[in-house]
């Protein structure tokens, strides 16, 4: 069992207190900069064998954001993650099924998830640490999103092949993801399509690690915020909404961290963020 809580005080001249950012700004520190509780509570089942190998896996994680001013504790937390394992099935690969936190990458001073493709889905399977040899593993996941109460959901699949081997001290890795959104009768937005792909190269060696990302995000592979792997929202108001098939976004992040693992840390992220939304305007029609 393992968990996690933040909480504070905090105060605003007028309506729900917000975190601090420079305008138009997608990231915020953290370190205090978070107005708002959050709480998790995880609990793991694993089976080991008379070697003491992990063969099967259990886990259940369960989450609660109440922002600064809101009434939200008096709901029931939300499943977060429930997903099972099982372990060593071939090459070492792992077979999971569940909803869980895919392999998340991130920024942690700027609490900036620049990978986050399993988070808030519905449900989710793949293969992960399939190792090819002296050459990285690879990895494999479809994860599914429904939205609101309405039919729309929404598809990713997500291919990774990482660690490969560059040097004693750095590796490489690559993305590929390919997603699909229904369409919306409700909202009356089309059914959009997408794709990602990118890579990173990390360096490591004894108490300095520095990893450079690039992403190139299509259609409805761009989420709605680091956060979750949902698709951004179509509806942008009553007579608009963002054309995806038409939008497109570019990341680039350098993030370089120096941790002696016993007195001093320190951090240096710089980011770049591109973003074409394919804004489609749609005019109501009116009669005489």
């Amino acid at each position: 069992m393992n968990g996690y809580l933040r909480t504070g005080i905090g105060w605003s001249d007028g309506g729900q207190m917000v975190n601090f950012n420079a305008p138009e700004s997608v990231h915020k520190f953290r370190l205090g900069n978070e107005a708002n509780h959050y709480g998790e509570l995880q609990f793991n089942y694993r089976y080991k064998n008379k070697d003491s190998v992990n063969l099967y896996e259990v886990s259940y994680m369960m989450s609660k954001f109440i922002p600064y001013g809101s009434d939200d504790y008096k709901q029931f937390p939300e499943t977060a993650q429930l997903y099972g394992k099982i372990n060593k099935v071939i090459k070492n690969a792992n077979l999971w099924i569940g909803k869980r936190y895919y392999d998340r990458r991130n920024v942690e001073m700027l609490d900036y998830f620049w990978l986050n493709s399993g988070q808030n889905s519905q449900l989710g399977m793949g293969i992960e640490n399939y190792q090819v040899k002296n050459s990285g593993n690879l990895n494999l996941a479809l994860m599914r999103f429904k939205y609101g109460s309405n039919d729309a959901h929404s598809y990713v699949t997500d291919f990774r092949y990482l660690d490969l081997p560059l040097s004693e001290y750095s590796k490489l890795s690559f993305l590929g993801q390919f997603s699909l959104k229904s369409q919306n009768n409700i909202k009356g937005t089309p059914k959009s399509s997408g794709y990602s792909l990118g890579g990173w190269w990390t360096y490591s060696k004894k108490n300095i690690t520095h990893t450079s990302t690039v992403i190139f995000r299509k259609g409805s592979s761009i989420t709605e915020s680091a956060y979750t792997g949902k698709t951004m929202p179509e509806n942008i108001d009553d007579t608009s909404i963002y054309h995806l098939d038409n939008s497109s976004s570019f990341d680039v992040v350098n993030n370089f961290v120096y941790d002696d693992k016993r007195k001093h840390a320190i951090q240096v992220a710089l980011t770049y963020q591109y973003r074409n939304l394919g804004v489609k305007i749609q005019m109501e029609a009116t009669s005489c």
